[in-house]
Parts: C-alpha cells; structure tokens; sequence
C-alpha cells in the first residue's frame, strides 16, 4: 500500500491539527489531566500531529471529504 500523492487537507486544519497534536502531547507528558486522561492524550496527540505534519487524513479519504484539493 503506498500514500496518496495528494493531501486531503486545507493549509489551515494542518495547523490547528498540528497545534492541537502538540497540545495533547504536552498535556499527557505533564501529567495535567487526572486518572487516565494523561494516558489518553499521550495515545490520542500522536494521530492529529501525524496527519497535520503529512497533510493526508484517512478519514477525510474514505469520505471523500476535506478542505484541499487533490493533486496527482
């Protein structure tokens, strides 16, 4: 299986997405949220950071959705 040579995402959500990764991240890192939500945002942070960086979100692909056009 190989990527798309397209992203799905507008310029715009790849920040936010990207921010909110981040976000997520440092607060599970620091430990700021109690019981298992530290946990939860060290497992959860990774996939908005992941898709912002590459700018292909596979949900977006199964629904034909987003906010960028396609390239080939």
């Amino acid at each position: 299986m190989t990527l798309p040579t397209y992203r799905n995402l507008h310029p715009a959500e790849r920040v936010v997405r990207v921010l909110l990764g981040l976000v997520l991240l440092g607060l599970g890192a620091a430990d700021a949220l109690p019981g298992l939500g530290s946990i939860a945002a060290l497992l959860l942070g990774w996939a908005p950071l992941v898709t912002g960086l590459v700018g292909w979100c596979p949900f977006y692909a199964v629904l034909r959705a987003g906010g960028a056009h396609h390239r080939s």
